[in-house]
C-alpha cells in the first residue's frame, strides 16, 4: 500500500498504532522484524504508539487503586441499572446513559449527565413512590458520595483529563504539538487539586501519564518533534537549563496555546462547580433517611404490639384447647361406642363375643393412643418459647422490607427493556451525525501488551531531555527520516543551534517566520533557508517536515472503521470499493460544509 501510495505522489512519513506487541513488531521501525527494516524501498516510515491508547491505559491503572477518588466509577455501575427500571424511568425525563468497558469517559459521562439534571433525581428522594422507597434507601450513600466527593472533586479533576482526550484525537492535531498539550492540560489537573482542594491522590494519576506519555524510552520521537515549535524549544530550555538557558520575549512568536484554549469539550466548566448548592441536596437526602427509618420503626412498633411473646403463647393455647376438646370428643364417641359394642355381644355366643372384644380392644388401645398424642401435644405446647414468634414477626417484617416483591412479572418487563435499551444504545454511538460519538477505542490490555508497557522509563524529564538523548534520537533513526549518516550529523548541529539562538534574531532576518501571526509550516519554510554559522537548517527542516504530517493519535482510522461498520453492514457486504470510498467523501464533504455554517 506503501508503494501504491508513492505511485500516486503521496509519501507515507509515519505510522501511528496502539501498544499491540504484534502490531509494533510488524511496523515500528525500532523493531528486527518490521517491515522497514525488511525492505529498503520503504524504509523511511516512522512508527509512534497511540497517545489516546497510552493515556488510557494510565487511566485505567489509576483506577484500579482504592481511594475515595476512583471509587466514582464503581458508583456509576450501581447508580445506571436502578434508574434504568422501568419504575424509575417513567419519573424520569433523561435517560441515564450506559457505561462501555473500552471507553475510560463513559463514566464521566454518566456523572456529567447527573449533574446537569441533579434536581430531576433528587425530586425521587423528595416525594418517593411507595415502591422506591427500599431502592433508594440502597442508593442514598452513594448520592451522598457524588454530593461530597464526585461533583465537587473528581468531575473538576476529569475535566482536564477529558478534554486532553479529546483534543489529542482531533484531526488537527499533530505529533509536534502532543507534548505541549499534555503538559498544558496536566497544569489544569495540579490547578484544579489546589482550587478544588482535591485529595493528593491525584498526583498518582498525574504521575502515571507523565511516565507513559513522557518518560517511557518508546516515546521520546514525541520529546523531539516538540523541539520544532517554539513552545516546545521554551519548555526545553527551562528543563535543561545551563546554556539553553536564554529568556525570550512572550509577545515575539507564536503559539501552540493559542489555538485549543478556546476549545471546549465539555458542556460544563469545573469553575461552575462552586455555584452549586451541594448542601441542600445533602439535606434532602438526609430527611428521606430518617422519613424512611421512621416508616420502618413505626410497622416494626405495630407488629410488636400486635404479636407479641403473651399474646403467641395465649393464641397457642387456645388453639391447642380447641383442638383437645375435639379430640376429647371424638374419644368420648368412641367409648360410647364400645359400650354399645359391648352390651351386643354379651347376647351372642362366645365365638362372636371373643372376637368382638377383640376388635373393640383395638379400638380401645387406639383412643387411649390419641389421648395421649394429644396430652403431649398439649404439654410441648404449653413448655415451647418464643422462636416460634420470633418466626412469624420476622416473616411480618421481611414482608414489610419487600413491599414491591409481588412486582416480579414488572421485573422481568423491566429486565427485557433494560436489553432493549443496551442495544439501542450501542448501535447510537455510531452516529455519523457527532464527531464526538467517535471517540477513541481503546482495547483491553492482555498480558502481553502489560509486558510491553513495563519499558524502560526515564527518571525525570530532564534526563529524557538530556541533549546526548535527543541527539541519539536523529542519529539512530535516520534512515527512517530518509537521511544519510552525514545529513542526521548535520541535522543534530542544526538543531542546537536552534535550541541556543535567540529569537531576536530569527526575528530581525526574517520577522515573518516566527511572528505571532505565523504557523509551523511557514516557520520552517522559511528557517531552511535561514544560515547561521555558516550554515542553514535544511536537514533538520526536512525532519520537522516528515513529524508535522504524523497524527498523535490513531483515533482517525478507527472513526472511519465505525463509519464503515456504520455504513456497510452485512447487508451490504458486496459494496464495491469505489462506492465505499465515494460515498464516504460525500459523506465528509457534507460534514465539513455544514460545520462551516
Amino acid at each position: 500500500m506503501i508503494l501504491k501510495a508513492s505511485e500516486n505522489d503521496i509519501e507515507i512519513t509515519g505510522i501511528v498504532t496502539d501498544n499491540l506487541p504484534v502490531q509494533i513488531m510488524a511496523v515500528s521501525h525500532e523493531s528486527s522484524s518490521s517491515f522497514q527494516n525488511k525492505f529498503e524501498d520503504v524504509k523511511a516510515v516512522i512508527h509512534l504508539r497511540c497517545c489516546n491508547h497510552l493515556l488510557n491505559l494510565a487511566f485505567r491503572e489509576w483506577t484500579k487503586l482504592d481511594n475515595d477518588l476512583t471509587k466514582y466509577e464503581k458508583v456509576m455501575k450501581k447508580l445506571i441499572p436502578i434508574f434504568k427500571k422501568k419504575d424509575f424511568r417513567k419519573f424520569l425525563k433523561h435517560n441515564i446513559p450506559n457505561i462501555c468497558i473500552t471507553r475510560w469517559y463513559s463514566p464521566f459521562n454518566v456523572l456529567e449527565m447527573l449533574i446537569r439534571n441533579i434536581d430531576e433525581f433528587i425530586n425521587l428522594f423528595k416525594r418517593p413512590k411507595k415502591n422506591h422507597y427500599k431502592q433508594l434507601y440502597d442508593i442514598k450513600d452513594d448520592f451522598l458520595y457524588l454530593f461530597h466527593v464526585g461533583f465537587p472533586k473528581v468531575y473538576p479533576l476529569l475535566i482536564p483529563f477529558l478534554n486532553l482526550t479529546f483534543h489529542l484525537q482531533h484531526h488537527s492535531i499533530s505529533c509536534v504539538e502532543a507534548v505541549i498539550i499534555i503538559e498544558y492540560y496536566l497544569s489544569q489537573m495540579k490547578d484544579n487539586m489546589i482550587k478544588y482542594e482535591i485529595p493528593k491522590e491525584v498526583y498518582t494519576l498525574i504521575n502515571l501519564i507523565e511516565k507513559r506519555l513522557l518518560l517511557n524510552k518508546n516515546v521520546q520521537m514525541y520529546q523531539l518533534a516538540s523541539l520544532l515549535t517554539p513552545d516546545g524549544i521554551i519548555r526545553y530550555r527551562n528543563i535543561v537549563g545551563k546554556e539553553f538557558n536564554i529568556q525570550e520575549d512572550d509577545n515575539l512568536y507564536w503559539h501552540l496555546k493559542i489555538e485549543f484554549l478556546d476549545r471546549k469539550y465539555t458542556k460544563y466548566d469545573a469553575t461552575q462547580m462552586r455555584s452549586l448548592d451541594f448542601s441542600s441536596y445533602i439535606q434532602d437526602i438526609e430527611k428521606f433517611e430518617e422519613k424512611y427509618e421512621e416508616m420502618l420503626a413505626n410497622k416494626f412498633g405495630k407488629l410488636q404490639k400486635k404479636r407479641t411473646n403473651d399474646n403467641i403463647k395465649e393464641y397457642q393455647k387456645k388453639k391447642q384447647l380447641s383442638l383437645l376438646k375435639y379430640y376429647q370428643k371424638e374419644v368420648s364417641n368412641s367409648n360410647n361406642a364400645n359400650a354399645f359394642s359391648k352390651n351386643l355381644h354379651e347376647n351372642t355366643d362366645i365365638d362372636d363375643s371373643n372376637s368382638d372384644d377383640e376388635n373393640s380392644n383395638e379400638k380401645i388401645e387406639r383412643s387411649n393412643s390419641i389421648s395421649h398424642s394429644i396430652s403431649h401435644s398439649k404439654d410441648f405446647h404449653e413448655n415451647t418459647d418464643i422462636d416460634d414468634s420470633n418466626s412469624d414477626i420476622d416473616h411480618s417484617l421481611q414482608y414489610c422490607f419487600n413491599e414491591s416483591s409481588s412486582d416480579d412479572d414488572d421485573e422481568k418487563e423491566e429486565e427485557e427493556e433494560e436489553e432493549e435499551d443496551d442495544f439501542e444504545y450501542n448501535h447510537s454511538k455510531y452516529d455519523i451525525s457527532d464527531e464526538r460519538s467517535y471517540k477513541y477505542f481503546d482495547e483491553t490490555e492482555t498480558e502481553e501488551e502489560e509486558k510491553e508497557t513495563n519499558a524502560p522509563f526515564y527518571e525525570t524529564q530532564k534526563k529524557a531531555l538530556k541533549w546526548i538523548n535527543i541527539a541519539n534520537l536523529i542519529t539512530n533513526n535516520a534512515a527512517y527520516f530518509d537521511l544519510s549518516d552525514d545529513e542526521a550529523n548535520l541535522a543534530v548541529i542544526e538543531l542546537h543551534d536552534l535550541l541556543t539562538i535567540h529569537f531576536s534574531v530569527l526575528y530581525n532576518q526574517n520577522s515573518s517566520s516566527i511572528c505571532p501571526q505565523s504557523n509551523f509550516l511557514n516557520y520552517w519554510s522559511l528557517l531552511s533557508d535561514f544560515e547561521h554559522n555558516g550554515h542553514t537548517f535544511e536537514h533538520i527542516a526536512k525532519i520537522a517536515f516528515r513529524l508535522y504530517t504524523i497524527p498523535p493519535s490513531e483515533s482517525g482510522s478507527e472513526r472511519s472503521f465505525s463509519k464503515l461498520k456504520w455504513r456497510f453492514p452485512d447487508r451490504r457486504n458486496r459494496t464495491k470499493h469505489d462506492s465505499m470510498m465515494n460515498e464516504i467523501h460525500i459523506a465528509e464533504y457534507h460534514a465539513q460544509k455544514n460545520s462551516k455554517k
